[in-house]
């Protein structure tokens, strides 16, 4: 499987530059696969420098992993969860649904 990076922090700005010798904390709501965790990590590693680097997940599914976290790199996951289907409050917006509506829908699948 292979993972393309679509957005990344502004370079343009400087801020991108201030990570050498920094920690960094990168935040996702789900671990599913880690694909997308271990290219954040290895990006931060191969180009900034950071001194250390720390994950921290709301959910992490219980599934096998596709990606690794590299040695070295602190991992925190709020709670361990099945493989389902997971609807986060913050997507209700983006299918266009009150919180009630987002919320039954997913009952009604199993999500919840």
């Amino acid at each position: 499987m292979e993972v393309f990076k679509k957005q990344w922090f502004d370079e343009a700005t400087g801020e991108g530059w201030l990570l050498p010798g920094l920690r960094v904390l990168i935040l996702d709501a789900v671990d599913t696969t880690r694909t997308t965790l271990e290219l954040c990590v290895r990006t931060l590693q191969e180009t900034r420098g950071p001194s250390a680097i720390a994950v921290a997940v709301l959910h992490n599914k219980l599934r096998p992993k596709k990606g690794r976290i590299p040695d070295g790199v602190t991992y925190f996951a709020g709670e361990d969860v099945p493989d389902v289907w997971i609807c986060y409050p913050w997507d209700a917006i983006a299918e266009g649904r009150s919180s009630d509506e987002h919320e039954l829908a997913g009952r009604c699948s199993g999500a919840f």
